[in-house]
């Protein structure tokens, strides 16, 4: 299950709830950014929130009602003149930023590694409290006094009528996997949180702590719409 996915559970009516499935664990946590074209009139942080209080500015998110969007409209509740234009498809989206269809990306680095790599894009805002150990020049979300950060995680989860041996079977089987020095690289390469994993017992309250968190600001953003 993706953050995408899970975040329905605050932004729409999906048919199914938290009580219906069984994390086994959380395998990657990334956090989220802000990227511009290297070409852009807009090269630093800076620069975005000039610009953004005084025109509107383009950003190109994986959906209407996904944290995505609401974290466009959190920016917008600070006084920043944002408006979230959906690509599903992340080519989409990610062209969409190189073609100038939008002025701002929201996205994983580690999802758009080679453009960043190859010069293409710019991570010009973190959406964290503290900045990585690879991301030391760019600013987060938290130091500059915006109280957001939704990171993109990935679980695995089961039914929660799964056959409890099952579970910890499967639970035990990610441990292991945890502990491959593969995995620890494979998350170096994605951007991604070290400390990603989490095993059964720390993800069922992980998720728990997130979908607090979607349903709080699902509720700001709506009180900023009327509804």
């Amino acid at each position: 299950m993706t953050g995408d996915t899970f975040g329905l559970l605050a932004t729409q009516r999906p048919d199914w709830t938290l009580e219906d499935i069984a994390p086994i664990a959380i395998l990657i946590q990334q956090p989220s950014a802000f990227l511009v074209h290297e070409g852009s009139r807009l090269k630093s942080w800076k620069d975005v929130e000039i610009a953004a209080k005084g025109e509107n500015l383009r950003v190109a998110v994986a959906g209407l009602g996904s944290p995505d969007e609401l974290t466009v409209n959190y920016l917008v509740r600070k006084g920043l003149k944002l408006v979230a234009v959906s690509f599903t498809k992340p080519g989409e989206r990610h062209t969409a930023l190189l073609n100038g269809l939008a002025d701002v990306l929201y996205e994983q680095i580690g999802d758009v590694r080679s453009f960043v790599e190859n010069r293409q894009m710019r991570p010009v805002l973190l959406f964290a409290e503290t900045r990585g150990d690879r991301l030391k020049d760019i600013p987060t979300s938290h130091e500059l006094g915006y109280q957001i950060g939704l990171p993109q995680f990935r679980a695995l989860v089961v039914r929660s009528d799964t056959d409890g041996r099952a579970i910890d079977r499967l639970g035990r089987a990610m441990a292991e996997v945890a502990d491959d020095p593969e995995y620890a690289a494979y998350l170096e390469q994605q951007f991604a949180d070290p400390g990603s994993f989490k095993p059964a017992s720390e993800a069922a309250i992980f998720m728990r702590a997130e979908l607090d968190r979607l349903r709080v600001l699902v509720a700001e953003q709506n009180a900023m719409l009327g509804r």
